[in-house]
């Protein structure tokens, strides 16, 4: 058992690590990102998606967690308890939905901000619909790839 938390805390330290990447991302284009540098930003979200998928995706992490879920009454550490059912959720994500359309959601979610900020900007929620029918599209097809809305 104390191995597989010790490879579990392994994997999760490169997956929160993905997870500042990804902020920092976000807050850059948010806040200082040339304006012009939204296509590049996208294809570089594209390459870093894919690999925190795969991440997310390993068969040796997936399998820690079903065996530390199918045994949490053996963990002592209740913060520990409460991380492994937390991305035991967020990974009914990534083990139904096909790859590519998760990467393709989200790179509309990188160049989306880019289109909320011009229709902010210009007062025209208009511009903003058609990346907005795409990220609701995408969560109508999520929830049957999992069977469920509860996430």
């Amino acid at each position: 058992m104390d191995e597989i938390i010790k490879e579990y805390k392994e994997h999760r330290k490169k997956i929160i690590a993905f997870r500042y990447v990804d902020w920092l991302i976000n807050w850059d284009q948010k806040t200082q990102a040339p304006k012009k540098s939204g296509k590049f930003r996208a294809e570089q979200v594209e390459v870093l998606s894919e690999m925190y998928f795969d991440l997310r995706k390993d068969s040796k992490f997936l399998s820690n967690i079903d065996y530390l879920k199918e045994n949490l009454n053996k963990i002592n550490d209740e913060d520990l308890k409460k991380d492994i059912l937390k991305i035991d959720k967020e990974l009914r994500v990534i083990r139904s939905v096909p790859i590519n359309e998760y990467i393709d959601y989200q790179v509309v979610l990188a160049e989306s901000t880019k289109v909320w900020q011009e229709a902010r900007d210009q007062n025209d929620f208009e511009i903003f619909v058609p990346a907005l029918e795409k990220i609701v599209d995408y969560h109508k097809r999520r929830i049957k790839y999992i069977g469920s809305s509860d996430l």
